[in-house]
């Protein structure tokens, strides 16, 4: 049979109970202490930058968005609602003429409704 022996049971500062006979510190605290600096740690490799320098080109590219890129998104956005009327023509012309009703029909079908 196994020994019996006297355990002195601790106490540490945030309330956690420890065998003191077989830790010297509170064992809890090691594990909690442990994955909260791997955290601080994860959290700063997320937050430093790794380290970049520009080419020429690149610094043009975010000089340009700075100075120009909302001048350039508003004349794009006006383009877009002044020329949209032209497209939805287009669009719909191109399937009144080859829409659903065209389609199915053999050539002679298609030849009497143009007479």
């Amino acid at each position: 049979m196994d020994e019996i022996q006297k355990v002195d049971v601790v106490k540490c500062d945030k309330g956690h109970l420890y065998a003191a006979n077989e830790y010297k510190s509170c064992p809890y605290c090691k594990v909690y202490e442990k994955k909260k600096e791997e955290e601080a740690q994860r959290l700063r490799a997320v937050k430093s930058r790794e380290l970049h320098v520009n080419t020429r080109w690149e610094n043009f590219c975010i000089w340009f968005e700075d100075h120009f890129g909302t001048l350039f998104s508003v004349i794009w956005t006006t383009l877009k609602i002044i020329t949209a009327p032209l497209r939805f023509i287009a669009k719909s012309g191109h399937e009144n003429r080859y829409g659903e009703w065209y389609r199915g029909t053999s050539r002679s079908e298609q030849d009497r409704w143009l007479r």
